[in-house]
Order: structure tokens, then C-alpha cells, then sequence
């Protein structure tokens, strides 16, 4: 549990050094990351309530056992989504912040649905991908993939353009890894944007020929264990179009 006098302590070492501008100014930076960190944890917690299996809510407000049923969890998740639309607009950087850290992927759906301030995700969501992770170029592509679907704009299109441009000049095991794994991903960009989809099959061309060339075992078990792990999609089903 964070601390509840933290932002009262910054506050105060502010006041203290107050007549060194220098000083000042650093405590009010540190200040800023501090409650910003504090700030993306509590959408975190946030957001997991939102998926909140049945079972876990039982008992939870009426104390007699019973599950909140999926009405009142439709009711609670779209209060959740309101307050953490307000907290983005008013805390500038929260969304990046958010976004860079990921969450579930069976939460991007919702939160792009849900939130409409984080329709500026799409301006970072590339640079997001272009990180060695493979999970966060894993997450990056979904978001991307749902931004596109809620917001076919031209901003979301450049965004899926660059994305698209990347993936064309990876051509190693992870990367075919996370082209598998982002199908569903691709199919939605595919089905908004029908001027990318030269692109898609030229990408999934290349990795096809690159699937042939890898070890079948070791590309399947990657494949598998960040597919249970993401709960992302059937690794087995989305393999086939390579094949």
C-alpha cells in the first residue's frame, strides 16, 4: 500500500527549499514522477477490477456469498472507464506512462472502448513496438490493432503504416514469433484499412519463407508460451497461414 503522506511530505521538502531555486525545482520534478508512478498504479488496480472473474467478486458489497451479476460488472466497468478517462485528461503523460508499462491483453478491448483519451496511444504505440521486448511489441500491436477498429482516422492509419514498416525489416525467429502471434491483430488493421493490405500479405510471404527456414520445436514452444501466457490467441490456429 503506498503511503497516504508522501504527497504531503514532497509538498513540505518544496516549501523547505523553497529559497534555493534549484533545489526546489528538483523536489517538485521528483514530486511529479513520484505521484505520476502512484497515479498509473491505481489505473492498474483499476483496470484488473474491470476483469474481475465472477467468482472473485463473490460476496464482495452484500456479504451473503452472492456474485455480482454481468449487468452491475457492465455498470461498475463503464464508472471505471469514466474515472480513469477524467484521471488521463487531467494528469498529462499518465496514458504513455500506462500503455508503457502494458496491462492484460484481454483488457485492451475495453479500455479502447471504454476511454476515449486514449485515442493519443496511437502516437506512441510505435515507438512502444520498437522496443526489444517482445511482449511489449506483442501488446503495442494489439492496442494499435483496436485503435484502429474504434478510430479509423488518418493519425491511427500512419500509426499502423510505420508499424507495418517495421515488421517489413525484421526478419529474425522473434520477429516471426510475433507476426504469428499478432494475426487477429493484423486481420483487424486488414479489415479497417484495406489500403495496408498489400502489406500484410507481403509481411506474412516473408515470414512464410522464414518459418520454413527455423526450428519447427523451438519456434512452437516460444509460440505456445507467450500465447499462455498473454491469453492472446490459439497458437496452433494462427500458425496455418504460414504453413
Amino acid at each position: 500500500t503506498l503511503p497516504a503522506i508522501s504527497k504531503q511530505w514532497y509538498q513540505r521538502r518544496v516549501a523547505i527549499t523553497a529559497g534555493n531555486p534549484r533545489k526546489s525545482k528538483e523536489h517538485q520534478d521528483n514530486q511529479t514522477l513520484f505521484l505520476t508512478l502512484q497515479n498509473s498504479a491505481v489505473v492498474q488496480v483499476l483496470l484488473d477490477l474491470c476483469e474481475m472473474e465472477e467468482g472473485e467478486r463473490a460476496g464482495e458489497g452484500s456479504g451473503d456469498g452472492r456474485s455480482i451479476d454481468a449487468s452491475t460488472q457492465h455498470e461498475i466497468n463503464a464508472l471505471i472507464y469514466n474515472f480513469i478517462h477524467d484521471f488521463f485528461i487531467k494528469n498529462d503523460g499518465l496514458s504513455k506512462l500506462v500503455c508503457w508499462q502494458t496491462f492484460k491483453f484481454s483488457q485492451v478491448e475495453g479500455v479502447v472502448n471504454g476511454i476515449p483519451s486514449i485515442h493519443v496511444a496511437s502516437k506512441f504505440a510505435v515507438p512502444l513496438l520498437q522496443q526489444g521486448s517482445l511482449q511489449k511489441q506483442l501488446f503495442s500491436t494489439c492496442l494499435l490493432s483496436h485503435l484502429a477498429v474504434q478510430y479509423p482516422i488518418p493519425q491511427t492509419l500512419g500509426s499502423c503504416t510505420e508499424m507495418l514498416q517495421w515488421a517489413l525489416t525484421q526478419n529474425s525467429e522473434l520477429s516471426t514469433v510475433w507476426t504469428i502471434l499478432s494475426i487477429p491483430s493484423l486481420l483487424r488493421i486488414a479489415n479497417i484499412f484495406p489500403p495496408l493490405v498489400d502489406k500484410i500479405t507481403q509481411l506474412l510471404a516473408i515470414q512464410r519463407k522464414l518459418v520454413k527456414a527455423l526450428d519447427m520445436k523451438s519456434l512452437m514452444a516460444k509460440i505456445r508460451m507467450y500465447s499462455k501466457k498473454e491469453k492472446s490467441t490459439d497458437c496452433d490456429s494462427a500458425l496455418i497461414p504460414l504453413l
